[in-house]
C-alpha cells in the first residue's frame, strides 16, 4: 500500500485529471511538489523561466491591482523584495481585495502582468528569484 503522500499525490493527480488546468503546484516553506497532465515539452497557458525563479501565483480569480485605489505602486520589476511584502492584489468583486505577497527575500525578477488585468486562480503573475 502506498504510503499517505503518495496517495495524497494520486488523489490531487486524479482531481486535476478533472478539470481544465494542465498543472498545479503547491509550496509549503521549502517543501512542495508539482503536478501536470500535459506531456513534458507541450505548450502551455503560461511562460514558466528556469526553476531558479520562484513562482507568485493569484490566490483568486478576479482583476489584479498594484494597490489600493489612491495608493502607489510598490513592486517594481528588478527590485529587492522581502519576505511576505505585498506585491499586488486581485480585486475579487464587491471591493475585497486578495493579497499576493513575496514567498521570500530576493529580488522580483520577472512582473508577468498589467494593472487591471482580469487573473485566473494560479496564474503566476510574478517570478521572484530567492537571495
Amino acid at each position: 500500500m502506498p504510503d499517505t503522500s503518495t496517495q495524497e499525490i494520486s488523489e490531487v493527480l486524479s482531481w486535476l485529471k478533472s478539470t481544465d488546468l494542465v498543472e498545479v503546484s503547491y509550496r509549503n516553506g521549502a517543501k512542495g511538489f508539482s503536478l501536470a497532465t500535459a506531456e513534458p515539452g507541450a505548450a502551455q497557458n503560461y511562460p514558466v523561466p528556469s526553476n531558479r525563479f520562484t513562482p507568485v501565483c493569484a490566490p483568486a480569480v478576479g482583476v489584479f491591482q498594484w494597490n489600493e485605489p489612491g495608493r502607489a505602486r510598490q513592486a517594481e520589476e528588478g527590485a529587492e523584495v522581502a519576505d511576505g511584502q505585498r506585491l499586488g492584489l486581485v480585486e475579487t468583486g464587491k471591493g475585497k481585495f486578495s493579497e499576493i505577497k513575496s514567498p521570500s527575500n530576493g529580488r522580483l525578477a520577472r512582473v508577468m502582468i498589467d494593472g487591471g488585468a482580469p487573473v485566473d486562480f494560479g496564474q503566476p503573475l510574478f517570478f521572484v528569484e530567492p537571495a
